[in-house]
């Protein structure tokens, strides 16, 4: 809906989950309703708990149990949706996933759908990562990660399994294993 807008634009996004402060309205988030606060360095949405359409009722609880946060010490007030987009460190737009590196550039974090290649990954099911100011945050998913331990790895919470939201709107799980589930433009291997 939110492409359909904004003339083939996808919403802003960045590491954490900043499009989320972009498509609320079309979720139906309300910022004081749900407890979240708008006022954040990238324009996330922040929230004071963990429920509704933002999260994956199975994220690790508490964020420190999380298997691929095993660096988060610091206790924070905030939480990041466990929605983040999929990101490839290349600034070529004719890549896969939704977000590329792209330092400096006046794009940065904004990219038509129809430069997203075709059967790739845009979201993933993300556990607790780390913590980022005083919020507790699931970092974007870049497909060259792949162990359950990494922050950059999907999280597999789902009787090891995670949930992928792909370019086409369809959604479908995938078993955790130790070898590579998708190509550098987070597209499933054979």
């Amino acid at each position: 809906m939110y492409v359909n807008d904004y003339d083939g634009w996808m919403p802003p996004t960045g590491w954490n989950s900043e499009h989320m402060y972009h498509i609320r309205d079309y979720l139906g988030l309300d910022p004081e309703k749900d407890g979240g606060i708008t006022a954040h360095a990238y324009t996330d949405l922040l929230f004071k708990k963990v429920s509704g359409v933002a999260f994956c009722p199975a994220l690790s609880n508490p964020p420190a149990s999380s298997p691929c946060g095993s660096g988060i010490t610091t206790t924070a007030i905030w939480y990041l949706s466990s929605y983040p987009p999929t990101w490839n460190f290349t600034g070529d737009e004719s890549l896969g996933c939704w977000m590329h590196y792209q330092a400096g550039a006046e794009n940065y974090g904004k990219r038509r759908l129809d430069r997203i290649k075709d059967g790739c990954v845009i979201i993933t099911d993300k556990d607790w990562g780390n913590v980022t100011g005083t919020a507790y945050q699931c970092v974007a998913s870049v497909s060259g990660y792949y162990l359950i331990t990494s922050p950059e790895a999907p999280g597999y919470n789902h009787n090891r399994a995670a949930n992928f939201l792909f370019k086409d709107g369809h959604v479908a799980s995938y078993k955790y294993r130790m070898s590579r589930l998708f190509d550098a433009d987070y597209i499933p291997l054979q």
